[in-house]
């Protein structure tokens, strides 16, 4: 099931849940009255998600409750950051063959720390963009960069998770644009804290 925030004239104002079914893009949250964000946590609205995309895939009408959902093309709307206000950001270094790479440039095995816990950095989760946006970066970097990786929308608290019932707090995951400015990162990394403005400026 794929789940978006849009809007169909491009205002923000107007921005609402939607679901992806083929190259339309299904209109719930003007039915639900909600946006993606919200109906984290809601097993019944996902739920009820889970049900109209199944009868939707299978070529049955529409219909939300007894009212047709609207559909619009998915290249005729504007696409939001799914969740743009998240409560915590977390970026973490869990992709072995890329640790692996990095550690290696610099001469040096993979940590056996890596395998033992996971490593992560609290990133800015005040500065998220939405796609289309010019992304602001520090005025003196000279190396904008970005990394795509994979977010997991973590769905309700929790605290020390057993590996066996990690799923369930699983929502769902996301396309992930991490920004750095890599000149401004090496330079404040060196001083043994960070990363630091070299990071948390962007977010998409």
């Amino acid at each position: 099931m794929k789940l978006v925030d849009f809007s169909p004239d491009g205002d923000a104002v107007g921005r609402r849940l939607g679901v992806v079914i083929g190259q339309q893009v299904h209109d719930i949250g003007r039915h639900a009255g909600v946006t993606l964000q919200d109906i984290i946590g809601d097993e019944a609205l996902m739920a009820a998600l889970r049900q109209y995309t199944e009868a939707a895939g299978e070529g049955e009408a529409p219909t939300w409750g007894s009212e047709t959902v609207q559909t619009w093309p998915l290249d005729d709307v504007r696409l939001f950051a799914p969740l743009s206000q998240p409560p915590s950001l977390r970026d973490f270094y869990a992709f072995e063959q890329h640790v692996k790479t990095a550690n290696a440039n610099r001469g040096r095995p993979v940590p056996q720390e890596w395998y033992e816990v996971p490593v992560f950095y609290f990133s800015n989760h005040r500065a998220i963009y939405h796609p289309d946006d010019v992304i602001p970066y520090p005025t003196k970097s000279e190396a904008l960069d970005y990394e795509l990786e994979v977010a997991c929308v973590i769905s309700k608290a929790g605290r020390n998770i057993n590996v066996a019932e990690a799923e369930d707090y699983i929502f769902g995951f996301m396309i992930f644009n991490d920004w750095s400015a890599r000149d401004i990162q090496r330079q404040e990394m060196r001083v043994g804290l960070g990363p630091a403005k070299g990071k948390d400026f962007a977010s998409s």
